[in-house]
């Protein structure tokens, strides 16, 4: 496979998916190329992509699928203060 059909089709599957990690595979993974698809080289070039257009991260990776905890604090600060109230 070229390098250009593997990040095309890193790119599609990556969306498709929404990033690839799960307890099960998302996708088959029966062979070498299966495997450059979700894993490097294909990684890769999603990573890259997801670098110049950080606003479609969660089109191509589980970010969507996951809660960042920092993301509802606007500083440090108070971030540190919703933990200490939340542990009294």
């Amino acid at each position: 496979m070229k390098k250009s059909n593997v990040s095309k089709e890193a790119l599609a599957l990556h969306k498709k998916l929404g990033g690839k990690i799960r307890i099960m595979p998302a996708s088959p993974v029966r062979n070498k190329a299966d495997l450059s698809l979700v894993y490097t080289p294909g990684v890769a070039t999603v990573s890259n992509f997801v670098a110049k257009n950080p606003k479609r991260a969660r089109e191509y990776t589980m970010k969507a699928a996951t809660s960042d905890p920092w993301e509802r604090f606007p500083s440090w600060k108070e971030s540190a203060r919703f933990l200490r109230r939340s542990r009294e």
